[in-house]
């Protein structure tokens, strides 16, 4: 008999989890040089919207196959079913040692730097470690705290964004200056530079499929 997960997150922790990923370093660190490479503010608009789009399809394939094959290991068991052991057996251990730990590491020196630590000094090594320590325990200790914390977290995100957009709108002096024209008629340029965009982006958008990563742990995943 194979052994399972307990089945304790609900929809409110799944939904948490999806945006607490999104919204991540890359929001913050990412949208500069993305507007850099367009012209205008109409296109850097037009560049998100199909980013978000792109995202969106993968964001449902990846709700059926999480239905589908409701275990932990999201892309490992997908790879497992359709194509075989070896090809998801590599990217089970490439995903662990290259992809996950890389982004862990630069989220966590970027929590440091927003927290007005100086970026690259020992110090911001040091508590970078620390977090990811702290975090890691809390998760591997109690799956409920662990969402707990999560759900904490990422209600502060929220809030914080939610308060930067309603006080941009009620105490900005900004002006409509920077969206005029909002599309250049030549559209050869800001086509390119939106695929440009893309890539950027998908670090930006990354963390829309979470949930499946965690379908063995998720209560009613159909």
């Amino acid at each position: 008999m194979t052994a399972q997960l307990k089945r304790e997150l609900g929809l409110f922790t799944c939904v948490l989890l999806v945006i607490g990923n999104i919204i991540g370093v890359g929001i913050f660190t990412t949208p500069g040089e993305i507007a850099k490479g367009l012209p205008t503010g109409g296109w850097i608009l037009v560049a998100w919207l199909v980013g978000g789009l792109m995202t969106m399809a993968g964001a449902l394939t990846y709700a059926e196959l999480g239905a589908m094959f409701p275990r932990a290991g999201g892309n490992y068991v997908f790879l497992k079913e359709a194509y075989g052991d070896l090809l998801a057996f590599l990217y089970g251990w490439a995903y662990a040692l290259v992809t996950t730990s890389g982004t862990i590491a630069l989220l966590a020196l970027g929590f440091a730097e927003y927290l007005g630590i100086a970026g690259g000094s020992w110090t911001s090594k040091i508590f970078s470690i620390v977090v990811i320590v702290v975090l890691t325990f809390l998760n591997a200790r109690d799956l409920k705290l662990g969402a707990g914390v999560m759900d904490f977290i990422t209600s502060l995100k929220v809030v914080a964004m939610a308060a930067l957009v309603l006080f941009g709108f009620a105490i900005g002096k900004g002006n409509a200056g920077a969206f005029h024209p909002f599309l250049t008629g030549d559209v050869t340029g800001p086509i390119g530079a939106i695929l440009a965009a893309l890539v950027p982006m998908a670090f930006t958008y990354s963390g829309w499929n979470s949930t499946v990563i965690v379908a063995e742990e998720v209560k009613n995943p159909e």
